[in-house]
């Protein structure tokens, strides 16, 4: 697999992956029912000004409530989400 999905299946359980993809595919259904309606009703501006809008929400949220995982093994990046390393 390439692109978004070409990750190491090791590292990802099937499970997990298939939530993923579900989440995906639902959040691409919904941006296409909603684009060509906002875009004929409001214009381009206030559809790209929602996606702005959406990545400032992702900077937030990877900046101030993602862990640091430059330097870490899988195992202990696995333990910080299992809750054994939010001590620190």
């Amino acid at each position: 697999m390439a692109g978004a999905f070409g990750v190491d299946a090791d590292s990802h359980s099937f499970h997990g992956m298939s939530i993923a993809l579900v989440i995906n595919q639902a959040v691409s259904t919904t941006i296409a029912a909603i684009f060509l309606p906002t875009v004929g009703k409001y214009g381009y501006s206030t559809m790209f000004f929602g996606f702005a809008a959406c990545t400032v929400i992702y900077f937030v949220t990877a900046t101030w409530f993602l862990p640091e995982t430059k330097g870490k093994t899988l195992e202990e990046i696995e333990s910080h989400f299992e809750g054994a390393g939010m001590e620190s």
